[in-house]
């Protein structure tokens, strides 16, 4: 379980019209300021339609966080076993276009706004001249002996660049209509080293969720994920959906004693 609710902030900095703006200004930064990698897509990365997994791109999201913090000096195993955990409060994600699986991409990510309890964090990925997603995320410290917010490490406060991609506006859910409900089980593969089940599956549960036929026939393009709670191992959570126009599926995901995250996807016909 999480310590208390935290109150969420939002930041409006400048944020990048194109990848030439972006390029123009990111070009004299030093590494420890701009993480770059290139990564090279599998085919397992992919679904029946040709189009990236959601949960793909949050685990990529996720790795090159945990890259750039190692090329700073930051030991995030470390952090683990002295029941240290770093834990997201919440994803903003724009999708721009769906990378071709047969061509690398390139990611970039950094750490934009700095406050005590936690750090702000933008992603852009590329494909040659296109853009494929940008993406802003909060995250935090929790240490888990005592239940509490650990301040952010001093390390990182000299390794802020205040660029933002995107406007970060999270929405609180509010009661859901109309809504139809399936249940999933947290299965052993989706725990993670935290010992909760991975961040990169909520959005995927939510996904799957909506009906056969409106899955089939779209792919989301944007979503939002406020992360409340963590699950564990082998517990049930139940995914409530309610479809709006747009089109537009909003989830409350939860367990039969607390809400665990809400989601918002908005969705594009293919």
């Amino acid at each position: 379980m999480l310590p208390t609710e935290y109150k969420l902030k939002h930041y409006y900095m400048k944020t990048f019209q194109t990848l030439d703006d972006f390029l123009k200004e990111s070009k004299d930064l030093t590494p420890n300021l701009l993480f770059q990698m290139s990564y090279e897509l599998n085919s397992q990365e992919f679904d029946c339609k040709g189009f990236l997994h959601i949960s793909s791109l949050m685990r990529l999201f996720q790795l090159v966080a945990q890259k750039d913090m190692h090329s700073n000096g930051h030991d995030v195993m470390k952090d683990i076993e002295n029941g240290h955990q770093w834990m997201v409060r919440y994803y903003q994600v724009s999708i721009e276009r769906f990378p071709n699986p047969l061509e690398k991409i390139k990611v970039y990510s950094w750490v934009s706004q700095m406050e005590r309890l936690h750090a702000t964090r933008n992603f852009l990925i590329t494909q040659g001249d296109q853009v494929i997603s940008k993406a802003a995320s909060q995250w935090f410290i929790v240490n888990q002996k005592v239940k509490k917010f650990e301040p952010m490490p001093e390390t990182y406060k000299s390794n802020i660049w205040d660029m933002n991609l995107l406007d970060v506006d999270i929405k609180k859910v509010s009661d859901l209509q109309n809504t139809f409900t399936r249940e999933s089980r947290v299965a052993y593969h989706m725990i993670d080293s935290n010992q909760h089940m991975n961040n990169s599956y909520y959005p995927l549960l939510a996904a799957e969720a909506v009906e056969p036929k409106f899955r089939l026939s779209h792919v989301p393009h944007d979503f939002q994920i406020y992360f409340r709670k963590e699950v564990k191992f082998d517990e049930t959570i139940k995914v409530l959906t309610e479809l709006k126009e747009g089109p537009e599926t909003v989830h409350s995901l939860r367990t039969d004693k607390e809400e665990l995250s809400q989601i918002i996807i908005k969705w594009r016909a293919i």
